[in-house]
C-alpha cells in the first residue's frame, strides 16, 4: 500500500511535498514543521492512503506524531539498525480521529542512513484503537506497576 503525504498551509492553501514520509512523520513528531514558503504559516501534514476493499475515506490530516524516546538499536552485518515505530493520530474528512502505527527500520551503514518503511502499518478508528488498548489495560498488560 502506499502513502502519499504533503504539507498544507491551513491559511493559504498552498501545499508542498519536501521530504520523505519518515522525515514528515518523525518532524511532526518533534514539532518541526516546515513553514510555507508562501505566507509563513506552520503548515499540517496530509496523508492519503490507497486502502483497498473500498475503504471511501483516504485522506486525513496529521494531528499529532509520536516514536519512542528510547529507540531499539542493534547491529546487523557490519550496520546498526534502529527501529522506529510511531504513534500517529489523525483526523479524516467527514469522520471522526484515527490512529495509524506505522514503523521504519533506519539502517545506518558508515554516515548513511537509509529508512526502510514497514510492509504493514494499522490505521483504524480511534474507537477501536482505545478499546484494544483499554482491553490490554484491564487484563494488567499495561500497567506499569506490573
Amino acid at each position: 500500500m502506499t502513502t502519499h503525504h504533503y504539507f498544507r498551509c491551513p491559511g493559504c492553501g498552498e501545499e508542498t511535498r519536501k521530504s520523505r514520509l519518515f522525515d514528515a512523520v518523525k518532524n511532526v513528531a518533534e514539532d518541526n514543521k516546515p513553514a510555507c514558503r508562501s505566507c509563513g504559516a506552520s503548515t499540517d501534514l496530509h496523508l492519503s492512503f490507497d486502502f483497498a476493499l473500498c475503504v471511501q475515506d483516504k485522506d486525513a490530516k496529521v494531528l499529532a506524531s509520536f516514536y519512542p524516546h528510547q529507540l531499539e538499536e542493534w547491529p546487523c552485518e557490519g550496520r546498526t539498525v534502529t527501529f522506529y515505530p510511531f504513534l500517529i493520530v489523525t483526523e479524516r474528512e467527514g469522520r471522526d480521529r484515527a490512529v495509524w502505527l506505522p514503523y521504519w527500520h533506519v539502517v545506518r551503514d558508515g554516515g548513511k542512513d537509509n529508512p526502510k518503511y514497514g510492509q504493514w502499518a494499522p490505521f483504524m478508528d480511534m474507537e477501536l484503537f482505545e478499546d484494544l488498548l483499554s482491553q490490554a489495560r484491564n487484563d494488567g498488560f499495561l500497567n506499569h506497576e506490573a
